[in-house]
């Protein structure tokens, strides 16, 4: 290893999630002729994209009093949220990383074919150099399993980082598979939970910032 190895997070961490689930529930929400106040109704129900997807659009439906065609309808959320942006300064970063020698590594849970969309669509595909996604490997984060399967042939555990939004998928999970840890708040109030991670910042090209300044 010559470089410091960073897995990281996709939602939330690399790309703006909330910003594509915004668009997305604007758009539907004027479909259905219903006021775009409530999006923060759907926000709730989304829970960060942690809410199952068919649960989600069921418990919409319900709260909004309308029936859906559920598949109809995720099959235009998918086609909709593919369609990812790039959280601010992640490039560069990326790019930085890539230039001290060290290496990227994407570890999402997810759909294979959701999530390769948003790598594609925003051109991270060709930035990082590997990517893990759970529905691929039969494992899903927090496992420490799929933290091992991430860094298999590259690194040890201990020479490896974790950036991630989720305290207890990112975190708590690569913590508990011997990672050194970078949570991005996104702005969000210090955690008051027993996980704590070595680095906390607003941004996930801040987190990377970070540890490139540190020694290997």
């Amino acid at each position: 290893m010559t470089g410091a190895v960073v897995l990281l997070d996709l939602d939330d961490t690399l790309t703006d999630r909330a910003r594509t689930f915004e668009e997305w529930a604007v758009g539907f929400l004027r479909q259905l002729g219903r006021p775009v106040d409530e999006l923060e109704e759907l926000r709730r129900l989304d829970n960060r994209g942690l809410t199952d997807r068919r649960a989600f659009f069921g418990a919409v439906a319900q709260r909004l009093g309308v029936t859906l065609d559920v598949e109809a309808v995720l099959s235009d959320y998918r086609a909709r949220t593919g369609h990812a942006y790039v959280a601010a300064g992640i490039v560069d970063a990326l790019g930085r990383l890539r230039a001290s020698g060290g290496s990227s590594i994407v570890v999402t849970n997810g759909q294979s074919a959701v999530q390769r969309a948003k790598l594609d669509h925003t051109g991270l595909a060709k930035l990082v150099d590997r990517v893990v996604i759970s529905e691929e490997v039969g494992v899903v984060k927090p496992d420490p399993r799929i933290f091992a399967i991430a860094l298999d042939g590259l690194a040890d555990p201990a020479d490896a980082w974790m950036v991630g939004d989720n305290l207890e998928a990112d975190i708590l999970g690569a913590a508990r598979a011997g990672l050194s840890t970078a949570w991005v708040s996104n702005a969000d109030p210090p955690p008051t939970s027993p996980i704590r991670p070595e680095i906390v910042c607003p941004t996930a090209a801040l987190c990377i910032d970070e540890i490139l300044a540190r020694p290997l």
